[in-house]
């Protein structure tokens, strides 16, 4: 039912079966993530608690706590409980990834970045058979840098291009992104922006865009970017 955004009907579902087993926590975990998705965090409080209860070791109870905090903005809370979840499921790369998120909203840097890789285990890399980048030399070498979320984290890290040649010695930088920031960054940088996939030339590395902050600041790189780093065109 939730997979089709039924939340009343799962919810009437989730109610009966608790009547037959009041002692099950996975519905109380279930009814937990229902009430998150419907923004009744109190509630969901409460049944994550009566799950935790039945079943502490239960990961899935930890992971919905950890978002729940998250939302309400308690990263030191969700930290914990995402810790605890992946003490339980360490190879979970989508709450790995979570983790990362808060480590960044709490200011922890470098192991959040580290930590916010483990992203990149569940979405396809833009093109299947070409090297992900992992910080090695590119004397000579092209690389594709692409975008995988929202237009702001382009723009936010469009800094860091222009150092794949200066530090890195990229030959060429091939950047794949929405048209919005093809318009915005054309001209600079060095680079050459591709907003339709199939026209993009064959390249040596690809690396996703919001990978670049981790890999050029274990080589000491970020710190030397220079602000403003757009500039308008006319």
């Amino acid at each position: 039912c939730t997979k089709d955004d039924n939340y009343h009907e799962a919810f009437e579902y989730l109610e009966r079966a608790l009547q037959i087993d009041p002692t099950d926590a996975h519905l109380y975990c279930q009814l937990g993530a229902h009430y998150i998705q419907q923004h009744k965090l109190k509630d969901a409080a409460l049944m994550l608690n009566q799950a935790l209860a039945l079943s502490p070791e239960m990961a899935q109870i930890h992971i919905n706590y950890g978002y729940l905090y998250q939302l309400v903005g308690d990263y030191e809370k969700s930290r914990r409980a995402y810790e605890r979840a992946l003490i339980i499921e360490p190879q979970n790369m989508e709450v790995r990834g979570w983790y990362g998120m808060v480590l960044l909203s709490l200011g922890q840097w470098r192991t959040g970045l580290s930590q916010y890789e483990a992203r990149l285990g569940h979405n396809t890399p833009l093109r299947l058979g070409v090297q992900i980048w992992s910080g090695e030399p590119l004397h000579g070498k092209t690389i594709c840098v692409y975008s995988e979320q929202g237009i702001g984290d382009c723009v936010m890290c469009v800094r860091y291009l222009d150092a794949l040649r200066t530090s890195w010695g990229a030959k060429r930088i091939l950047v794949a992104c929405p048209g919005e920031v093809s318009n915005l960054i054309i001209g600079q940088f060095g680079v050459e922006t591709y907003s339709d996939l199939l026209s993009l030339p064959p390249h040596d590395y690809q690396v996703a865009m919001l990978s670049l902050p981790l890999h050029l600041d274990r080589a000491g790189v970020a710190a030397g970017i220079e602000f403003p780093y757009l500039k308008a065109t006319v």
